[in-house]
């Protein structure tokens, strides 16, 4: 009895020592780790979430000897070759250039510095600043150049209404302005001595047989301004009129009336100025970075600023030589051919849109463009959180995309949100976008 009691004391020891190391030994576990990625940590053994491997056990002695390790190298952003420092790779291997092994370039190292100009921001700040990319790539653009145009006359289709010689007005027969009056239609009778005797002339010419002599009679009374159909009631009749009625040229709107009744007219006097409004001009006037994409013969589409929803199409037709000296534009000359019922008047203001069609043509967002007033600036992704600023050379705006010229070629990768940010970063480095190296072309 006594040896068996002296038993039983012995195993309970025992068992009491092999759960106080077992114990001991969950306590001495910082977290458990995967072994193909080391970034994940759990407090409890679980599969990876990465790869689904069993999560090692990772003591306070090695968690102590790893973050040592970690504190004096720093994790490996990437390998590169120490003759050429441009080779970067994800992984271990061989310089493609010089065959040489790439050596690690740790996330940490304070020996590596990037060029001057370029920036390395970290995963973490760029999602704390929500940094956010565009891909340089060719697109069809639609650029439009939006101006204010005002109506006038087409002058190609304007006339004045005169008599040649002295006279006097016996009847007005269109009294108002802006009415509009056919072809051959009666404007005034005049009276003037001096034509009657010409018509006398050309009547003796005409009895005597002299062809030469009535042809530079009748001539004589063309060229004094008198109607054809006037001419022919003196050959029909054989006798001068006594007075002789002015008629107009052509279909069109009185825009001026300086006659009235019994009034004295001396050679040369306008009496009405008449101009066709079927055809009417509209003057745009444009800017100086607007010009070059402005042409004789491009399309153009008119809205009426009091009636938007009525739209008109015309062709530049004339782009002048000479800018406005005060207000630094050009006023571009658009034909509209197509004012058949005069719905668009004389002086109204409206909105002109130029419009272009430019295929497969080199394009950055807008966003990721600062305009520093002197040059155009992008920054560029160079991968591994590197970023560089570039001067672009840039062609016209088309909705959300400008056209390059130069600086960026196709898949370039640039900043669109945070470019703001990465301008503050560089400066405060004593960098800066006034300090990108201009292109030479």
């Amino acid at each position: 009895m006594k040896y068996i009691l002296i038993l039983l004391l012995g195993f309970g020891f025992l068992l009491i020592g092999c759960g106080s190391d077992e114990h001991d030994q969950n306590d001495d576990i910082a977290y458990w780790t995967c072994p193909m990625h080391p970034e994940i940590k759990e407090d409890e053994q679980t599969p990876c979430p990465l790869c689904g491997m069993d999560l090692t056990p990772v003591r306070e002695d090695n968690d102590d000897e790893h973050d040592h390790e970690h504190n004096d190298e720093g994790e490996v952003e990437y390998w590169t070759c120490p003759m050429h420092p441009e080779i970067q790779e994800d992984e271990f291997g061989s310089c493609p250039i010089c065959g040489m092994d790439l050596v690690p370039v740790h996330a940490d190292t304070e020996e590596h510095e990037e060029p001057r100009g370029r920036l390395r921001i970290t995963t973490t700040q760029q999602q704390i600043i929500g940094m956010k990319y565009d891909t340089v790539l060719y697109r069809d653009l639609m650029p439009a150049i939006r101006t204010v145009g005002r109506i006038t006359t087409d002058e190609r289709r304007e006339a004045e209404v005169t008599l040649r010689v002295e006279g006097w007005v016996e009847q007005t027969h269109v009294n108002e302005t802006g009415v509009t009056v056919r072809r051959g239609q009666p404007l005034v009778t005049v009276y003037s001595p001096e034509l009657i005797s010409s018509q006398e002339d050309y009547l003796v010419a005409r009895e005597r047989g002299n062809e030469n002599i009535a042809q530079r009679a009748r001539e004589r009374l063309r060229l004094l301004n008198m109607p054809e159909s006037e001419i022919q009631k003196i050959e029909e009749t054989g006798e001068p009129l006594m007075e002789v009625m002015l008629t107009a040229p052509f279909k069109g709107a009185v825009l001026k009336k300086n006659v009235r009744d019994g009034m004295k007219i001396d050679p040369g006097t306008p009496l009405y100025e008449i101009a066709d409004l079927s055809t009417v001009w509209l003057i745009a006037d444009l800017y100086e970075d607007d010009l070059p994409f402005v042409y004789k013969g491009q399309q153009v589409e008119f809205s009426l600023q009091g009636d938007p929803g009525k739209t008109a199409n015309g062709t530049v037709s004339f782009i002048p030589p000479t800018m406005e000296s005060a207000t630094r534009t050009l006023s571009v000359r658009i034909e509209l051919n197509n004012n058949p019922d005069q719905h668009i008047k004389i002086d109204q203001f409206g909105w002109v849109t130029f419009k272009e069609h430019l295929e497969n043509r080199l394009t950055v967002h807008r966003d990721a463009v600062l305009r520093t007033g002197k040059r155009d600036v992008v920054f560029k992704e160079l991968g591994r959180g590197r970023f560089e600023p570039v001067e672009v050379h840039l062609g016209p705006l088309a909705g959300d995309y400008y056209e390059v010229l130069h600086g960026l070629e196709e898949d370039d990768r640039v900043v669109t949100s945070g470019r703001f940010w990465l301008d503050a970063e560089s400066r405060l480095r004593g960098v800066g976008t006034d300090a990108v190296p201009a292109h030479e072309h």
